[in-house]
């Protein structure tokens, strides 16, 4: 065989390599906009995260005949403090949960970053995801599966100017003051 040849195996080869079988990574839909899904949602908030924690018991309610220690998916629950309401009702208090597995929609909250975020249905809020498309019985109340597409914008800092005028833009959108005023943070 000649070099030419070989390396055109070789190159062939891996290429076959690279070409997935099957897609795992979430995706949000083709249709997808930071303008619909605020416009979709039932409440939209501005947050600050202050903590995120495994949530190994809802975990083991959602992934029963899993071994949580396989790493199928695993939740965490987002601490928040709740900035101002864009859209909806503050009174709510929903409790945020990322789900960490393949092709879950894993946000990876960090504390102290903030967050724009619009929920379309917090009751059940499905992910699009094999484990966790049906949400068990006995599901807690106001608890929400966030994933990338219910993240409009992030920043570590409110003071930055994209992330101001992705806020700007969503309160255009909603045309609805919020009930919260900014922190100081």
């Amino acid at each position: 065989m000649t070099a030419s040849r070989t390396i055109c195996v070789v190159l062939a080869a891996g290429l076959i390599l690279l070409v997935p079988s099957r897609v795992t990574a979430y995706q949000c839909p083709p249709d997808w906009s930071a303008q619909r899904a605020v416009e979709a949602a039932k409440y939209v908030y501005l947050i600050r995260a202050t903590n995120v924690e495994y949530a190994e018991a809802l975990t083991r309610t959602v992934v029963p005949d899993h071994d949580v220690d396989a790493g199928v998916i695993k939740l965490s629950e987002v601490s928040y403090d709740l900035l101002e309401v864009l859209k909806g009702d503050g009174s709510a208090a929903l409790r945020l949960i990322d789900p960490a597995g393949i092709g879950v929609g894993f946000v990876g909250f960090v504390p102290g970053y903030y967050y724009i975020i619009a929920i379309a249905n917090p009751i059940a809020n499905p992910v699009g995801s094999e484990v966790l498309d049906d949400l068990p019985p006995g599901w807690p109340a106001n608890t929400v599966v966030v994933s990338i597409c219910d993240v409009v914008a992030s920043a570590a800092s409110l003071k930055s100017d994209t992330f101001q005028a992705q806020l700007a833009r969503v309160r255009s959108i909603t045309k609805q003051t919020g009930r919260y005023p900014l922190s100081n943070q």
